[in-house]
C-alpha cells in the first residue's frame, strides 16, 4: 500500500476539521481505524501542488492566524524541510500527553513509524498500535467507548467489508450510540456515491436516534451522477460528526466556508476545478 495521498485535497479537508477540534476540545482516549504514517516527505507533484500548496499560498491572512492546522504546516515546510504530518501525529502533536492513542492499520511500517514519532514527543507510554482488519477490532467487545473518546473513522470506501462481512458504517453506529465523539472520512467519485453515503447516514440517524448526525462536504463543481471529469486527489469527500460541541460545529462552519473560497477560481492541469462545499443535518 503505497499511502501517497498525504498533501491531498481529501487529506485537507480531514485535517483542517480534525485540528480544530484536538484544540478546543482534548479527548482522553483517540482512536483511529486507518492511521497510515505519523510523518511524509512532501514532494511537489500536481497533486500536492492543488492540494496543500495551494493551501499554504492561498490562505487568507485570518486562517493562518487562527488555525492550528496552518501552523503544523507552516512548522514543519522550511526551506530546508518539507514534511507532512499525517493524523496521528498531528493529534500527537495537539494532545501530547493529555491522551491515550489506539492507532490501527493493515501494514507495519506505518505503525513502526508512529511509534518512532511517540518517542520523538516521549509519548511512547501513551500509544497502542493495533495491525490487522481495524473494522473486526473495533467491534470487538474490547472496545467500550464512551463520551471522553473520539473515534476518527478514516476509509476511503465505508461501504467497504471485510472477511465478516461488516463494514465502516458499523463502527460508527457503534460509536455514535455510545456517546463517544465520532469522526467518519470519506470519499466519493460521483454523485451517486455521495447519495448512497447520505442515505446509509440518514437511515443510521432514523433507526438510533442518538443525536444529530452534521455532515460537511466538498466536491468538484463538474461532479455528475455516475462520473467526475477531474480528480485533484479525491473527486468529493466530506466528513460525518456526532456528539461534537456547538462550539466545534460552529468551527467546521468556518472551515467550510475557508476552504470554499480559497479554491473557488483554481486549476487542475488544464481543467478548471471549483470545488462545491455544503453541509447537512441528518
Amino acid at each position: 500500500m503505497p499511502y501517497s495521498h498525504a498533501g491531498e485535497i481529501g487529506d485537507i479537508w480531514k485535517h483542517l476539521l480534525l485540528c480544530e477540534y484536538w484544540t478546543w476540545k482534548k479527548p482522553k482516549r483517540y482512536f483511529e481505524t486507518n492511521s497510515a504514517f505519523a510523518k511524509y516527505l512532501l514532494p511537489l507533484t500536481p497533486l500536492k501542488e492543488y492540494g496543500v500548496f495551494h493551501l499554504m499560498d492561498n490562505a487568507p491572512a485570518d486562517l493562518l492566524s487562527k488555525s492550528r492546522y496552518m501552523d503544523i504546516l507552516k512548522n514543519t515546510n522550511t526551506d530546508k524541510n518539507r514534511i507532512y504530518p499525517g493524523s496521528p501525529g498531528q493529534a500527537m502533536m495537539l494532545l501530547r500527553d493529555t491522551a491515550e492513542y489506539f492507532f490501527h492499520d493493515i501494514e507495519e511500517p506505518p505503525l513502526k513509524d508512529i511509534l518512532d514519532f511517540s518517542v520523538s514527543l516521549g509519548l511512547q507510554d501513551k500509544i497502542t498500535t493495533v495491525s490487522g482488519d481495524s473494522i473486526r477490532s473495533f467491534l470487538d467487545c474490547t472496545y467500550i467507548f464512551n463520551c471522553n473518546d473520539l473515534i476518527f473513522i478514516d476509509p476511503y470506501q465505508p461501504f467497504e467489508r471485510n472477511q465478516s462481512g461488516r463494514n465502516f458504517f458499523d463502527i460508527f453506529i457503534k460509536a455514535y450510540i455510545s456517546g463517544a465523539k465520532t469522526v467518519l472520512w470519506y470519499g466519493y467519485d460521483n454523485l451517486k456515491n455521495k447519495k448512497a453515503i447520505f442515505d446509509e447516514l440518514y437511515m443510521i440517524s432514523k433507526k438510533h436516534s442518538s443525536c444529530s448526525i452534521y455532515t460537511y462536504d466538498i466536491w468538484q463543481n463538474c461532479m455528475h451522477y455516475n462520473t467526475c471529469e477531474v480528480n485533484p486527489g479525491v473527486p468529493g469527500c466530506g466528513m460525518a460528526v456526532a456528539h461534537l460541541s456547538e462550539a466545534s460545529i460552529s468551527k467546521m462552519h468556518e472551515m467550510l466556508h475557508y476552504v470554499e473560497i480559497i479554491y473557488k477560481n483554481v486549476s487542475f492541469g488544464y481543467s478548471r476545478t471549483s470545488i462545491k462545499a455544503g453541509s447537512l443535518i441528518i
